[in-house]
């Protein structure tokens, strides 16, 4: 048997708030990983200061240095390039920035060069002829006055040992002259193992990078992902706002990792902080997973549901059907029944429980002219004919045993005063 239109509907509904059930647990897990990014995000942007501030402080030891000497050699009161070549070149400026060598830790030396870009004096002889006239940093010391701590591009020219980048200041006259610069190296390796000693297991990539984005350091930890390099305008504008946090790659095709962008207190350097989202989004994951099992079992708990109430209504409609049909021949039994019964020459009688008539065939001498029948009494009330007393207390001996009976006879006068000589016979149903 086909549904009904009914039956269709009750399994659209189903399969409808099944769609929705699994709509809404897409929506939910939707909006807690936004929250669950958000919150990685500020998260790794705490950490990311936390790091700058680390990074202001260690670059504040070395930059002190500078300030220190800076100020011994301008306390000489040297006022122009020529004079500055020449004192600076000199043996009690050596001694002077091997003084303040004694503050730093090995590895590290520190460089005059005059106004030209010429090297002049180095704490670490002998004295190789070099210049750094045409570096970015030189160029921005020698062409701003009030000038703070200048960082050059990595290089390998300064650390034969490895690579390293250089921080310098400028050496200025009374009357402001530009006379040279100071510069001291900071070893690649002395950064990286600084790093390495705060990630604690974090699974950080760290990259030191100048404010015009180029990279000095960068530190990976094992199992972590490569810091992103700067996007366009997003990297240089959160840089500008004071740092923040976006989600970005190296590789597009590497896994996406949240990094925060973090400018250093005091210093043009900016500490880039990475870490995979898989990493900080697990317990995300985690929760994810539970919702979706739910959600999906919440489904098909709806869809079985659902199945079970059409497949009864399909059943109750199939039994409706055959008790309708059963209905249907019992009421054609019974029209046929009544005609034999009124074709025929004996009538039919029922009595119920109490042994009162309940049903009668309409050609039964019971009725008087009146229309009063015999419905709703007993066989001994009404006009019946006199008999002895022990005549009907056998017959109700019979009835209240419950026993079948066979032509009963007995008299009973209508009101007219004819007598009718009855016989019947019974059978108890239970």
């Amino acid at each position: 048997m086909g549904r009904t239109a009914f039956d269709q509907h009750i399994w659209l509904v189903g399969l409808a708030l099944a769609l929705l059930s699994l709509l809404y647990t897409g929506i939910i897990i939707r909006d807690s990983r936004r929250e669950a990014v958000e919150h990685a995000r500020a998260e790794i942007w705490g950490l990311g200061i936390v790091l700058a501030e680390q990074t202001s402080r260690y670059m504040q030891t070395i930059d002190l240095l500078l300030e220190q000497t800076q100020s011994r050699i301008e306390a000489r009161g040297i006022r122009t390039p020529e004079e500055a070549r020449y004192h600076l070149a000199g043996d009690d400026i050596r001694q002077l920035l091997l003084a303040q060598m004694a503050n730093l830790t090995a590895g590290r030396g520190i460089k005059l060069f005059d106004a030209a870009g010429t090297l002049v004096n180095t704490t670490q002889p002998p004295l190789v002829p070099s210049n750094v006239a045409d570096d970015d940093y030189f160029q921005q010391l020698r062409d701003h006055f009030h000038s703070d701590l200048a960082v050059s591009v990595v290089s390998t020219r300064q650390s034969p040992g490895g690579k390293a980048f250089s921080v310098a200041r400028r050496i200025d006259g009374p009357d402001g002259t530009f006379l040279g610069i100071i510069l001291t190296r900071v070893d690649i390796a002395e950064m990286y193992n600084f790093y390495d000693a705060i990630d604690n297991q974090r699974h950080l990539a760290v990259t030191l990078r100048r404010s015009d984005g180029r990279v000095l350091v960068r530190y990976a930890a094992v199992g972590s992902a490569a810091a992103a390099p700067p996007a366009a305008l997003s990297w240089f504008d959160l840089v500008a706002h004071g740092g923040g946090a976006y989600s970005g790659s190296d590789d597009p095709a590497a896994p996406a990792t949240i990094v925060s962008v973090n400018p250093t207190p005091r210093y043009p350097l900016v500490v880039d902080v990475a870490v995979p989202e898989d990493i900080m989004l697990k317990p995300w994951h985690d929760q994810a997973v539970h919702i979706m099992l739910l959600g999906s079992g919440f489904s098909v708990f709806l869809l079985v549901i659902f199945a079970l109430i059409g497949r009864q209504i399909s059943q109750q409609k199939r039994q409706n059907a055959a008790l309708s049909r059963a209905m249907a021949t019992l009421r054609e039994s019974e029209a046929r029944f009544r005609d034999f019964s009124e074709l025929a020459s004996d009538w039919f009688w029922e009595q119920d429980a109490e042994l009162r008539f309940t049903a009668i065939s309409s050609n039964a001498p019971l009725a008087d002219e009146d229309g009063d029948t015999a419905l709703g009494r007993r066989r001994w009330e009404g006009n019946s004919y006199p008999h002895a007393p022990e005549f009907w207390e056998d017959h109700k001996q019979v009835l209240a045993a419950q026993q079948s009976f066979r032509d009963f006879r007995f008299d009973r006068i209508s009101k007219s005063g004819q007598v009718y000589h009855l016989r019947i016979s019974g059978v108890p149903v239970h």
